[in-house]
């Protein structure tokens, strides 16, 4: 696949990934707020909980669009990618934690009967954060050799 074919593949995949989550938090998580059984206050904190944790998630896709429009300049490996990558994770380690606490917090209080679908979730994160991390460090590095290589003559 072409690089231009490829980054606007990636742009159609960040632009949705953007619509499914604002969906997400304005249709299916009031849904399963009340699919449990709260009331009142219960799913306003619910509600408000969701939007929260998922706000750095779209601080990532903010940061992934930004490294698309890099790449559209022939600027991948540089180091503020490798900055936007390392802040990318960091975003995404703050919503896991938010997230695993808040599911626990939930649970407790026994507004939360899916745990295990949620802590499955939390896997999924992990593992994706894991991944940002490494590719955070690779494009450091490869930033470093480029601009090694650059001053070789």
């Amino acid at each position: 696949m072409k690089e231009k074919a490829l980054l606007w593949l990636v742009k159609i995949v960040i632009v949705i990934m953007l619509l499914c989550g604002i969906a997400f938090n304005i249709f299916l998580a009031p849904m399963t707020a009340t699919d449990i059984g709260s009331k009142g206050i219960a799913i306003i904190i619910q509600c408000v909980f969701q939007w929260l944790v998922s706000m750095p998630c779209f601080f990532v896709l903010f940061w992934a669009w930004k490294i698309c429009l890099e790449m559209q300049n022939g600027r991948l490996f540089t180091f503020e990618n490798a900055k936007r990558v390392k802040y990318a994770s960091i975003a995404l380690f703050v919503s896991i934690l938010g997230f695993l606490f808040g599911e626990i917090f939930f649970y407790i209080l026994g507004w939360n009967r899916e745990l295990i679908v949620h802590l499955i979730i939390l896997i999924v994160g992990l593992t994706i954060l894991v991944m940002m991390m490494v590719l955070s460090h690779y494009i450091y590095c490869a930033a470093k050799l480029q601009e090694e290589s650059d001053f070789t003559v």
